[in-house]
Formats: structure tokens, sequence, C-alpha cells
């Protein structure tokens, strides 16, 4: 069994205009999707198949982890692919998947995404039939509708994933419902998905004062405060105010071996952000 976590590309229009110095310049709309709480398109200064360092990139939190856990845990061949930090092509990223011809793609998703990435899954299943789609994210509140509106998909997974996607990968179908790890499972389980193409390329600017390169990690589950403006903690983390697991890890250096962090005399600053509660 052959399964990708892909958070496929999110393109849209190319944009003319004039600077402050009157001089003309170009822009491409891109998107971002897992790993921000919410999703959201803005403007970029390179095409697809052009990476370049320094818009906002948030680290597919929930994907990374689901990568390694299903590994782990089934046994079998698991791939991440994360089109939005690789900032390649519809036709790069079509032409891979045609290639490696998984038997499952997880696809995280949410309203912003959504008309989008049916469209892209309808492509995709005209190409590869056979292969089939689990969906994740905040998208699957809507429940049973989201399992009608595009081809081939067989399960629809609530909150955070890892074992609900095992749930799929099993033969479950339809609306798998909310399953969290517990603290012991957090524990236990190996570190999120990186290497040194990936690493390196994630950033967020705030709060003012970062320095590259910067690792976004999730410390634990969970989150005590249900601010308004965030989808997560009654899409991903079920409401759950009373949930605070501490999950203890090993020095991280020792856990992404190749990438921009193997290296015992760098001091890797954490964005007090990016530290969930």
């Amino acid at each position: 069994m052959k399964v990708l976590f892909s958070n496929p590309p999110w393109w849209k229009h190319m944009v003319t205009g004039r600077d402050a110095q009157g001089c003309d310049v170009m822009a491409f709309r891109a998107g971002v999707r897992a790993g921000s709480r919410w999703r959201f398109t803005f403007h970029i200064t390179t095409p697809p198949n052009r990476f370049a360092f320094g818009s906002y990139l948030p680290y597919p939190y929930f994907l990374g982890h689901a990568t390694t856990y299903c590994a782990d845990k089934m046994g079998i061949t698991t791939a991440f692919r994360d089109s939005i930090a690789l900032r390649e092509s519809y036709e790069t990223y079509l032409a891979f998947l045609q290639a490696e011809n998984f038997d499952y793609i997880v696809l995280e998703s949410a309203s912003p995404s959504w008309e989008h990435d049916k469209r892209l899954i309808h492509t995709i299943a005209q190409r590869l039939p056979r292969t089939r789609f689990i969906i994740t994210g905040p998208i699957t509140t809507r429940g049973e509708t989201v399992l009608e509106e595009a081809p081939n998909i067989q399960a629809a997974v609530r909150g955070e994933y890892e074992k609900g996607v095992i749930k799929a990968l099993n033969g479950a179908n339809g609306v798998v419902d909310f399953d969290l790890l517990t603290v012991e499972k957090m524990n236990s389980a190996p570190f999120p998905y990186f290497d040194a193409t990936y690493a390196p390329r994630y950033w967020d600017s705030n709060p003012v004062g970062q320095k590259a390169p910067q690792l976004q990690i999730l410390t634990s589950r969970g989150c005590p405060y249900k601010c308004i403006f965030c989808v997560w903690p009654a899409t991903m983390t079920g409401h759950d105010p009373d949930r605070q697991p501490k999950a203890d890890r090993p020095p991280v250096q020792r856990r992404i071996p190749g990438s921009a962090f193997d290296r015992t005399d760098r001091q890797v600053p954490f964005p007090v952000r990016l530290f969930r509660r």
C-alpha cells in the first residue's frame, strides 16, 4: 500500500501593476492551506516551480504528524509532499502523482480552498481512477456532503487525523469521527516528517525579530483559550477544554537528520505563537 499525504498546489491568477517607483511589477496569487489556522490566498513574486524564501509558509502540522505515525503503526509506505512549500505547478504535481501511482491520497482542506480542491480531485480522478482520497481538515465538519462533492472519496476524517486515517486505510468508509491521541500515544509517536528539502523553507515573520531557519512544531495538542478567530479548537481538537497533554520529546537535532537543524552549534528559535497549549 502506497499512501501520499499531500498539501497540493493552490494557484490563482497572475496580476500586473506598478510599484511606488512606477516600475512594472508582476505577482502571482497563491494560497496556504494545511498548517494555517485560517486558509487564504495572497500575492507572491515568484511563478510556479520557482521557490523564493520569505513569504508566509506554515508547516502542515497534522499532515506531517500523520505521515510518520501511519508509517510507524501500519508498516506501510507513506510519502509527504507539501506542494505549497515546493511552489510547484499543477503540471509538476500531476506528473509526480502519475509516476508514483499511489493507492491513497490524504488531503487536508477547508472552506476557502474546497472549491479549488474539488476541481483538483476531479482532475486527479480522471488520470488516476484507482486512487482513493481521504479528506481531512476543517472541511469535514460538512459531514457526508463532502463525500458527494468529488469522485473517489472514501472517507472524511474529522479532527486530528493520525488514528482516523489508519481506520480509513483499514477499510472505514464515510465520516470517521474524532479519535484524538492520548498523552501516552503522543509521547510514543514518531517525530513529524521533515527532510533537508522542506525543513528550511517554512517561515512566519511574526512576531518581529525572527531568524532563519525557523523550526515550526507543535509542543502539545488542544488549546484552553478557544479564540473566536481560530478554526482549530472546534474542527481539529474537538472543543475539549480539559485536554492538556504534554508531549516530551528528545532534542530536535537528533530527530531531523540531514536537515538545516542537524547541527549541534545552532540554536533554533521557537516563536512563542507556535507553542500550542
